[in-house]
């Protein structure tokens, strides 16, 4: 697929997928409502297990938004992305925190704030590998999609080996895509809000948030297919050599 094909794809498959049309309307509005209740724990569990779902599912070629069944199992798939999230967003979260955490002393506690006495270095490490974190996490959680273990999204070879099938330049182009169509809806959501905090405070959780994740979730599973599909078209031509 063409990177804009990938986009689109994605874009569509919320609420304007021909080929499923009613029935992913209505998962996406049951996936909102789940989102609206995420300021308590287990909806937040199943919203992540749930997105986790939608990747597996496009990656097994399925264009449909996945049921709402086996409610064990997308608990587990929760937890599972719950981990993932934390282990990789560790080190540059505390970094940052760390680094903006001076602000918060010198302005706050001790009512001062000199720029020249403040240590940049944590910030700005941190911030800096927000940006390869991102990326290798999207492609974490497509590999522990596809394998069904928590243990997949910390293979970093095959990680690594699945990128390189797709291409960096290629990956980096289909990361930025995605994160650009993100922040297009994600800015339209905080108008929302700013314009009217009522509507907004429902609007913006039950259709704008839930949309970014199944797009980004559906664009994650498309992206990762291209790296099984040509892994397996290699291993298929190097079958023939050898014959």
């Amino acid at each position: 697929m063409k990177l804009t094909e990938i986009i689109s794809d994605s874009f569509k498959y919320p609420g304007s997928n021909p080929e499923h049309l009613n029935t992913n309307r209505k998962r996406w509005l049951i996936f909102g409502l789940l989102m609206f209740t995420t300021l308590v724990v287990i909806p937040g569990i199943f919203v992540a297990g749930y997105a986790l779902r939608v990747t597996r599912k496009t990656i097994q070629g399925d264009s449909k938004m996945p049921e709402y069944d086996e409610w064990a199992g997308m608990v587990l798939d929760g937890l599972k992305v719950i981990v993932t999230t934390i282990v990789y967003y560790f080190i540059p979260t505390i970094l940052v925190i760390l680094g903006a955490g001076q602000f918060y002393l010198m302005a706050y506690v001790y009512g001062v704030l000199n720029l020249t006495l403040i240590n940049w270095l944590p910030l700005i490490i941190g911030v800096l590998l927000f940006i390869p974190v991102i990326m290798f996490y999207m492609m974490a959680l497509s590999n522990m999609a596809y394998h069904n273990r928590l243990g997949a999204a910390f293979n970093m070879g095959e990680i690594i080996q699945r990128i390189e099938t797709v291409g960096y330049g290629r990956f980096i182009l289909w990361w930025v895509a995605t994160m650009i169509v993100s922040a297009i809806f994600a800015s339209a959501g905080s108008l929302i809000e700013m314009g009217s905090s009522i509507v907004g405070f429902f609007v913006v959780p039950i259709l704008i948030n839930s949309f970014i994740t199944l797009f980004q979730a559906r664009s994650m599973g498309l992206i990762y297919s291209e790296g099984i599909d040509a892994d397996n078209t290699q291993v298929n031509d190097t079958s023939i050599v050898n014959e």
